[in-house]
């Protein structure tokens, strides 16, 4: 008898690599695993019987195309003409995709108009003619993921290779309407089971698992799977509390078993210090890297904290996708580029200063090796440039025309030379401002879809050198050519907003790793994947979750509306409760297998990022470090934790839990108790030794270190009451 095939459902790629890997290393190889996320299967079931209907392929970008073509067909007095229409067409695509993915189609929108009042009837009835004009565009010419889906749930009985195969749903899934059609299409013709999860009772009514059990995909313990040999040892009290009573009614008595760590620290950065001051006594006590995990509700902004300093520490780590791709260094320098249409001497300089450029390929050899670009930030401005090619021509070479003057006045020696190097330098910087001006003429304009790309990839391998992003970049641009079955030719404008939704929707690649290390990454890039170590950061007030605010075209009462339009009766639907409203759970059942699922509205959402925030909790098997900086280091204002932070609390101690009570249970990190081989450097650990040795110490530390020492004799200098010259 042949090996059986299992299809492992994972919810991110993480877990798609990681999980096979861990196996692989746990014990014998295990064959016929195929991980794969729901669109990934979709595709891969899909692609055979799409080859033959001559669609063409679907980017991140077509949507937004698609919103700011029919915003500019259509115009309404509800978009203002002086309203920048980039943004308005990204939150319209948004909508339409939703509209799409939830099965929603124009008569519904128009019969919710119809009962509508008659300010919001314009409203409804004015976003049913955009999105019929965008079904005429994606139906039957663009393989866009609701036509991807549909052809997969039509393609499963003559999936040849998917003959025998048993499919195993990893964790619980965030899912579409589209996407849970094609897993209950999946579970209908192949045995499909899910790993069996605790979960509180107020999460787990709009689970994944609830959906699962009315579709024929029963749970199953870890230990009765393939995946047996990663089950873990028994977990504390205290992780196994937090996994059944988070966003519970507090009860029972407190947990202290050391196994959850709270902890604050001034500001985001010295937060992050701490953390991995915890993972590296973490992995003194024995706890290899490659099983902590750094799980960023918001990537954004403590990624490049996080990283850094793993960089600096030469910490092995690996930075799963996470951020936008527009944080890289290449996409940004690109999208700076643009802004110094008009060569304003502010944003010329930040792209100078910023990107990557071959400067040694664009100037003469000599020239291109030597030049600054933080020394044309000072020229530029004592040039008195404020913007145009002309002011630039005209302030450099008399800039150039004056440090040569100088020159040739000052007696042979260093003074001179440095002038003559400034006016080498001004006239280095003009030629790099044309060459720049010229460049912004041949983005401009109209043109066809190939041809922008073509112009685009010219100018990305003029003005960006190598980075880690580069080849991710370079993919985008190439992908342009493809929209030309949307639209033979293309304003500029549309160009540009079309990269920045690709750049905002497509993640910044996951580096090289030769060995193990930290895993880092947002919460649904590492979803699905357990750690013995888990680190939470930026668990604030106002930042994770923040507030969610509802769809400006489509509102919440609406999308509830939708529902009924759809199928009726649609489930009866309890008070709202607002967002910050902790324990009062909505009363009623949850929705039937067969009843109307609706578009996610702000509660949808909030109740989603909780279902987030839990199933990360219970990715950690032995530890889980939550963390949230208690000032803003800008203003210094006082900053509280986050009631996700305050949930997790209140679940430990089995109370609810007040300010007095945070002080208590909340730690924070102090130089002057902290045993000095936990410093993180060099630099903190000469802090430990001054503020605690005094001025023997420091003398100490200068002896060693030419730095300090002049950093030291600067600050003395600085406050004493003589003159220095």
């Amino acid at each position: 008898m042949g090996i059986r095939p299992v299809v492992l459902l994972v919810p991110s790629l993480a877990a798609a690599v990681e999980l096979p890997r861990r196996l692989a290393s746990a014990g014998p190889g295990l064959t016929g695993l195929y991980p794969f996320k729901v669109l990934d299967l979709a595709r891969a079931v899909a692609e055979p019987s799409l080859l033959g209907r001559g669609l063409q392929a679907w980017h991140p970008g077509h949507d937004a195309l698609l919103a700011a073509r029919l915003l500019e067909e259509d115009p309404s007095p509800l978009v203002p003409p002086d309203v920048p229409r980039a943004p308005v067409a990204a939150a319209l695509a948004r909508t339409l995709s939703a509209l799409r993915m939830g099965g929603v189609e124009p008569k519904h929108l128009e019969a919710a108009a119809a009962s509508a009042g008659p300010g919001d009837a314009g409203r409804l009835l004015f976003l049913a003619r955009l999105y019929r004009g965008f079904l005429s565009e994606v139906d039957g010419r663009l393989a866009d993921p609701a036509t991807l889906l549909q052809a997969a749930r039509e393609s499963l009985e003559s999936a040849r290779w998917l003959e025998g195969a048993e499919v195993l749903i990893a964790d619980d899934l965030e899912l579409d309407l589209r996407e849970r059609e094609f897993v209950a299409a999946l579970a209908r013709v192949r045995p499909a089971r899910l790993v069996a999860r605790e979960r509180p009772a107020g999460l787990g009514a709009s689970s994944f698992a609830a959906w699962a059990a009315g579709h024929g995909v029963a749970e199953v313990p870890l230990e009765q799977t393939v995946l047996a040999g990663l089950a873990p040892a028994t977990s504390p009290s205290s992780l196994r509390r937090l996994r059944t009573r988070l966003f519970e009614p507090p009860q029972g008595e407190p947990i202290r078993d050391g196994a959850v760590e709270l902890v604050t620290a001034p500001g985001e950065a010295a937060e992050v210090r701490a953390l991995v001051r915890r993972l590296l006594r973490e992995a003194a006590r024995g706890v290899p890297f490659e099983e902590m995990g750094v799980i960023l509700p918001r990537p954004e902004d403590y990624a490049p904290l996080v990283t850094d300093l793993l960089e600096r520490l030469a910490v092995p780590h690996r930075l799963h996708p996470s951020l936008p791709l527009r944080c890289g260094r290449s996409a940004r320098s690109l999208l700076l580029l643009f802004r110094c249409r008009g060569l304003a001497r502010r944003a010329v300089m930040e792209f100078l200063t910023f990107a990557p450029v071959p400067l040694e390929r664009m100037l003469d050899g000599d020239v291109g090796r030597q030049v600054r670009p933080s020394r044309w930030d000072a020229i530029s401005r004592d040039a008195g440039i404020v913007s145009g090619l002309d002011r630039w021509r005209v302030g450099l070479q008399s800039h150039a025309q004056a440090e040569r003057a100088a020159a040739a006045d000052e007696p042979a020696g260093d003074r001179g030379e440095r002038r003559r190097r400034g006016a080498a330098e001004a006239e280095a910087l003009l030629a790099v401002v044309e060459a720049l001006a010229t460049t912004l003429e041949g983005l401009a304009g109209e043109s066809s879809w190939p041809e922008w790309s073509r112009r685009l990839e010219a100018v990305f391998d003029t003005w960006v050198g190598r980075e880690r992003d580069r080849d991710a970049v370079a993919e985008v641009l190439a992908d342009l050519a493809g929209l030309a079955s949307v639209s033979p030719r293309s304003a500029w404008r549309e160009v540009e907003a079309v990269l920045e939704a690709r750049f905002e929707w497509e993640r910044l690649p996951l580096g090289p790793l030769a060995s193990g290390g930290i895993h880092v990454g947002a919460l649904d890039a590492m979803a699905g994947l357990p750690f013995r170590v888990v680190a939470i950061p930026g668990l604030v007030e106002g930042g994770y979750p923040g507030v969610l605010r509802p769809d400006p075209f489509l509102l919440d009462a609406e999308r509830e509306a939708l529902a009924a339009s759809a199928a009726a009766p649609a489930v009866p639907r309890a008070r709202t409760r607002g967002q910050l409203s902790l324990f009062d759970h909505q009363e009623g059942a949850a929705p039937a297998a067969g009843a109307p699922q609706r578009l996610a509205t702000t509660q949808d959402r909030l109740l989603e990022a909780r279902r987030m925030f839990h199933r990360a909790l219970g990715q950690a098997t032995e530890r889980l470090i939550l963390s949230y900086p208690r000032a803003d280091p800008r203003t210094g204002r006082e900053r509280l934790p986050s009631l996700f932070l305050v949930a997790a609390a209140s679940a430990l101690e089995g109370r609810p839990v007040g300010a007095a009570d945070l002080d208590a249970l909340v730690g924070e990190d102090d130089l002057d108790a902290l045993p000095l081989e936990d410093a993180l450097d060099a630099s903190e650990r000469d802090r430990i030794r001054v503020r605690r040795g005094g001025d023997e110490a420091a003398e100490a530390i200068a002896g060693g270190s030419l730095f300090f020492r002049g950093a030291r004799q600067a600050l003395r200098a600085r406050w004493s009451n003589r003159l220095t010259a």
